[in-house]
C-alpha cells in the first residue's frame, strides 16, 4: 500500500519497522523475552541495517530467507550440543510446570533423545530447505511478487514441518 506514496525502499523500511515496534512494546508489556520474540527481533533489526547500509531491494527481502536459514542451521548445529534446539521449544510449548518436569524427565531415556535429534534434523533441513528457496525467488520474480510469494514458502516449509512433526509424534507414543 505504501510503495504508491513512497520509494520501495523506503516502503519496505516502514513495514519493517512495524513488527519491530510490535515485538518491543511485547516484550516491555510482559516483562520478558521468549526465544521466538529474541529471532524475531533480530530477524528485524537485521533487514534493517540491511536497508540502511546498502538500500537493495533483493538484500532487504533475502532478510527472511536469511533469518530462516540460521535458524535452520541453529537446529543442526545444536545437534552438537548435549540438549538439541528443539528440546528448548518443546519446553516452551508446554503449558504446564508438570508437563514440563515430565518433559524433562523423558531426557534420561535413549528413544526419547533419539526422537528429537531426527526431529531436530527434519527441522533444520525444513527450515534450510524454505531458505534456499526464497532466496533463489528474490532474484527470479519481482518484489511485488516475492512479497506474495514469500509467506507461502515460509509458512507452507512451517506447516509440512509441523504436519511431519504431528505424525512422528503419535507414530512415536504409539511404539513407545
Amino acid at each position: 500500500m505504501l510503495k504508491h506514496q513512497l520509494s520501495n525502499i523506503l516502503a519496505l523500511a516502514i513495514a519493517t519497522a512495524i513488527p519491530i515496534l510490535y515485538n518491543l512494546w511485547t516484550v516491555v508489556k510482559q516483562r520478558q523475552a521468549d526465544i521466538l520474540a529474541i529471532f524475531a527481533m533480530f530477524g528485524f533489526l537485521l533487514e534493517l541495517g540491511i536497508l540502511l547500509m546498502h538500500g537493495s531491494e533483493q538484500l532487504l527481502l533475502l532478510r527472511g530467507s536469511f533469518v530462516t536459514g540460521v535458524l535452520g542451521l541453529t537446529f543442526l548445529v545444536s545437534l552438537l550440543f548435549p540438549r538439541p534446539l528443539i528440546y528448548y521449544f518443546a519446553i516452551r510449548f508446554n503449558s504446564s510446570e508438570e508437563g514440563r518436569n515430565h518433559f524433562s524427565s523423558l531426557w534420561n531415556h535413549y528413544d526419547f533423545r533419539r526422537r528429537l535429534r531426527i526431529l531436530t534434523v527434519v527441522w533444520g533441513s525444513a527450515l534450510l530447505s524454505g531458505a534456499l528457496l526464497g532466496a533463489i525467488l528474490v532474484y527470479a520474480i519481482s518484489p511485488t511478487e516475492f512479497l506474495i510469494v514469500s509467506p507461502c514458502i515460509t509458512y507452507g516449509t512451517i506447516g509440512v514441518a509441523i504436519a511431519w512433526t504431528h505424525w512422528y509424534r503419535k507414530m512415536a507414543v504409539r511404539k513407545l
